[in-house]
């Protein structure tokens, strides 16, 4: 059975960050957008720059990622509605 998302939300706006994530996961972790929003991206720091990270799954609605790096911040860039998660 596949592990349930610790993190969900939907974005109330057309970006959100998810602050100190590296505080509640251990290695790895996936983080996916839902989203068929033209400027949809995922955005991750491991110190305090935001940057694109290289998509692992990428479809007309999803973007996922995963990384085996401590990763602090997470910025969801969609259109209000999008739902996001982080396992």
């Amino acid at each position: 059975m596949p592990t349930p998302f610790v993190l969900t939300g939907v974005l109330k706006g057309t970006s959100f960050i998810v602050e100190n994530v590296n505080l509640h996961f251990s290695f790895p972790i996936s983080i996916t957008l839902n989203s068929a929003a033209a400027g949809r991206s995922i955005r991750v720091a491991t110190d305090t720059e935001l940057f694109a990270w290289p998509y692992d799954v990428v479809s007309p609605t999803m973007l996922v990622l995963f990384s085996n790096v401590t990763i602090g911040r997470v910025e969801f860039v969609g259109q209000v509605g999008d739902t996001w998660g982080i396992k």
